[in-house]
Formats: structure tokens, C-alpha cells, sequence
């Protein structure tokens, strides 16, 4: 049962959510309890709850040894334990719409996660320096498309010629978006593949230490 009977619980769930979408499965009633596409939904939003939990703990446990061992910026070990158990508490003590709870996500988490996209910027900035470098055909291509998009959503690329606006518009509408969908359909095929092979108990990687 250790390694058959989650992949048998996965496959009964997974079976349910699927059906239901196509057809109108009856609930199981079972006493008090009734057991549908709504409870599973249910269980599951409880589940990833407990998962966040966990995840919560393993990262007091890294840290917590980081301080113990001193390992190397273990200064910041102690800014992370104290965020994650006081704003914890705050948000028990206050609830999620407390005074103090929406000033510190407002004034502190907001700001915060702004600034680490900003450095993301200069990331991105560099990466595309790489990628436009005209080394072949499709590099060409890509380094021609993006410059007139540039030029098409800027100010001065519209006084230099009034047809950039237009010709980025049609850039991203057209090629772009189709592209994108070819990128969207290929990922989605991916997912189904992977969750078929997950409600037939071929991949069984999320069940590390079953078998």
C-alpha cells in the first residue's frame, strides 16, 4: 500500500475532477459527510495550506541551523525567522485587515518585491544584449522586431516615422501573440502528458520514498 495506494487515491481523484468536467458526476453521501468536485476542491485548497505550513517550518529549520553553525551571512537568518514568526503572529493577533498587518505588506513586502524587479531589469537588460547579438538569421530577426517595437512605443520612435506605433502593434498581434499561443499549446500538451502519466502511476516522482 505504500506505493500503490496513493497512486490509486490520485487516480480516483483525478478521475472524479475530470469526469466532472465533461459530465455531472452524483455525490457520494457517506453519513453526514458528502464527497463531490467540491470537496475535493476543498481538501486540496486544505492540503496546500498544511504544504505552506511545512514549508514555513523547513525554513525556520535551515535557518535556525544557519544561526546554530554560523554559516556565512547568518545575520540575515535571524531577519527571516523574526519576519516569518512575527508578521505570522501579527496576522493571528490583527487578522489579514488589521491596521498594522496591511501597513507592514503595504509599506514593506510591496516595496520590497518592486525592488527585486528592478534589479531583474538589469538582468534582463543583459540577456538581451547576448540574445541580440546578430550572429545568425533568427538572432537578426529577433534584434529588428524588438528594436521597432521600441521605436513603436516610445515618443520619438512616433516623431521619427508616424508608421512605428502601427508596425509594433502588428508586431505583437500577429507574430508575437502566435507564437505565445504555439508556446501556451505546447506547455498545456506538456501538463496533460505529465498528469496522464501521473493518474496511470507511470511518474511516480511526487511520491518520493513510496516505492
Amino acid at each position: 500500500m505504500r506505493s500503490k495506494g496513493p497512486v490509486i487515491v490520485s487516480f480516483v481523484i483525478g478521475l472524479i475532477v475530470i469526469l466532472e468536467y465533461f459530465f455531472k458526476v452524483p455525490s457520494l453521501t457517506l453519513g453526514r459527510f458528502v464527497f463531490d468536485t467540491q470537496e475535493i476542491t476543498t481538501w486540496g485548497v486544505i492540503l496546500a495550506a498544511f504544504g505552506s505550513g511545512l514549508g514555513a517550518a523547513n525554513l525556520l529549520r535551515v535557518h535556525g541551523n544557519a544561526i546554530k553553525f554560523k554559516r556565512k551571512d547568518y545575520i540575515f537568518s535571524y531577519l527571516m525567522i523574526i519576519s516569518i514568526i512575527g508578521y505570522g503572529v501579527l496576522g493571528v493577533v490583527q487578522g489579514t485587515s488589521g491596521k498594522d498587518f496591511s501597513y507592514l505588506f503595504d509599506h514593506v513586502y510591496i516595496p520590497l518585491g518592486n525592488a527585486l524587479w528592478a534589479f531583474n531589469a538589469f538582468y534582463l537588460a543583459s540577456a538581451a544584449r547576448r540574445a541580440f547579438v546578430g550572429r545568425n538569421l533568427d538572432a537578426v530577426i529577433l534584434l529588428v522586431s524588438s528594436v521597432l517595437v521600441m521605436l513603436g512605443r516610445v515618443g520619438i520612435g512616433e516623431s521619427i516615422w508616424k508608421g512605428f506605433p502601427r508596425l509594433a502593434a502588428w508586431i505583437m498581434n500577429v507574430p508575437n501573440a502566435a507564437g505565445m499561443r504555439g508556446i501556451m499549446i505546447g506547455a498545456s500538451l506538456g501538463i496533460a502528458a505529465v498528469n496522464l502519466r501521473m493518474l496511470l502511476g507511470i511518474e511516480r516522482s511526487q511520491f518520493k520514498g513510496s516505492d
